[in-house]
């Protein structure tokens, strides 16, 4: 359904709380995932054992993640393959261009294969939590401020606050069928024959597994057909920010973590005002790993780098801010402006790291800019009073606590937003491959799966917020 058939104020809500009323009732529950609704007054309580997040759709398998499987997922998904179809009709390059690019796309689904299955998803959890203790640990981080990433123990407060899983929840793998230098043989004549086609610019071409020629193609596409509105190019793959009466990101989460928490409202403000500045700060880095990749958006790469943070990889700052505003929240008095205006600083950060397009898939976002500004907005717009996803963020009665650390695993509050940032980036493949295919169409009015990706993700963040007030505030001392 095309999102100029019904209007903002009325019919984009009723399609959205019918989507979640059909979610719901698939599922047997009331409302997706949520940890309770307080009554006005009443004090959250940590959450010993956090209710189990629905499992993510898509897998994608380490082997298929190294090349740019959004395009390569066509052959197995009919829906990615009408998309980008769809999208290189609609590009603003030549007739000839676009002739390659489509026989491009059909060279390519005819000789990379993919399979997929179905697996609980809490064995494809077990084989990720493999992968990250097999992989180096190259990034300096873990050699600079502590923040272990070893395998943590129980919470000696309320208990483990990591997110569960459901163990009766499955999810589809998406993995390479056939050799890797076969897929790079094929990928790099692909190049080569988009680039002979025309003046088809873009960064680099030398790295044949990204499609860079091609995906230039797509965008190209994609833009044109509205996808990327007016505007959109001020919007970076982070909560939009907000303004006074219309609060759209972090300061309508940070704002919601306070009064979640029954603290004074001034507090509650200065969370409000300060929680999206650190999106207007300048960041400056000695040094940048050179595997974070070409920044998801925009040329500022030390800002990318600065609200990032890659669980598997372990690469992106974002969690060293949280902990360094943390610390200098703690020095202020216990109820003073001055203490809520660092927690403020610090909520941007986590609440980056509970943002799937902070915490996974950088070079897909790079080569597919269009796909996380389309998502951005959708949300930006669907955060008002009375719209179901606030249902996700007010008047929560649980909260994700801080964590206390083993000796050796460093910051407590780091390992807060580790754990957040590990939960979010489940999500990602959902994300790209959803809004991929909705060519034309809002995807949050036309994808249950988003919906419901989108619903835990922002209830997570927004009681991993609280959880930063309930370490520090005396209510919950």
């Amino acid at each position: 359904m095309s999102e100029q058939n019904w209007s903002r104020e009325t019919s984009r809500r009723t399609v959205l709380k019918t989507t979640a009323a059909s979610i719901a009732g698939l599922s047997g529950v009331s409302s997706l995932a949520p940890l309770g609704r307080g009554a006005e007054g009443s004090r959250p309580q940590p959450v010993s054992d956090p209710e189990p997040a629905p499992a993510p759709a898509i897998h994608i398998a380490p082997d298929l993640r190294e090349f740019n499987w959004p395009i390569l997922l066509g052959n197995e998904r009919d829906s990615m393959a009408d998309a980008l179809t769809g999208y290189v009709d609609d590009a603003t390059v030549s007739r000839e261009q676009k002739r390659t690019a489509r026989e491009s796309l059909k060279d390519i689904w005819a000789e990379v294969e993919i399979k997929s299955k179905t697996k609980p998803w809490h064995v494809i959890q077990k084989q990720r939590e493999k992968e990250r203790r097999e992989k180096p640990n190259t990034h300096d981080s873990d050699r600079r401020g502590g923040q272990g990433h070893k395998k943590r123990q129980k919470s000696q407060k309320g208990g483990n606050a990591k997110p569960q899983i459901r163990r009766d929840d499955t999810t589809t793998v998406y993995k390479l069928k056939g050799d890797k230098q076969k897929v790079r043989t094929v990928l790099e004549d692909t190049e080569r024959t988009v680039r002979q086609t025309g003046a088809v610019s873009v960064a680099t071409t030398q790295d044949a597994e990204s499609l860079a020629n091609l995906s230039s193609v797509i965008e190209s596409g994609a833009t044109s057909s509205g996808e990327n509105e007016e505007g959109s190019e001020n919007i970076s793959p982070q909560w939009k920010r907000g303004t006074k009466d219309k609060h759209e990101g972090h300061n309508y989460l940070a704002r919601w973590a306070g009064k979640n928490m029954n603290i004074d409202d001034d507090l509650s403000d200065a969370l409000f005002n300060n929680a999206p500045k650190p999106d207007g700060w300048d960041y400056d880095f000695p040094k940048i790993p050179e595997r974070f990749e070409d920044p998801p958006t925009g040329n500022d790469r030390a800002h990318s780098y600065a609200h990032a943070w890659n669980p598997l990889t372990k690469i992106g700052h974002a969690d060293h801010f949280l902990d360094e505003r943390m610390n200098n929240a703690v020095d202020h008095a216990e109820e003073s402006t001055e203490r809520y205006q660092e927690v403020g600083y610090a909520m941007h950060f986590l609440q980056d790291l509970g943002n799937p397009l902070h915490t996974n898939m950088f070079l897909e976002q790079k080569l597919n800019e269009w796909v996380h500004y389309k998502y951005e907005r959708k949300v930006a717009e669907y955060l008002e009073d009375g719209h179901i996803l606030t249902e996700n963020v007010e008047n929560l009665e649980g909260y994700n606590p801080v964590p206390d650390p083993l000796p050796w695993e460093g910051s407590k509050w780091g390992e807060h937003g580790h754990q957040l940032a590990t939960f979010s980036a489940n999500y990602a493949s959902d994300f790209l491959t959803i809004i991929m295919e909705h060519e034309g169409e809002d995807p949050l009015a036309n994808s249950d799966e988003l919906v419901t990706d989108t619903q835990s993700v922002l209830e997570k963040t927004t009681t991993y917020s609280m959880g930063l007030i309930g370490e520090i505030h005396p209510l919950y001392a």
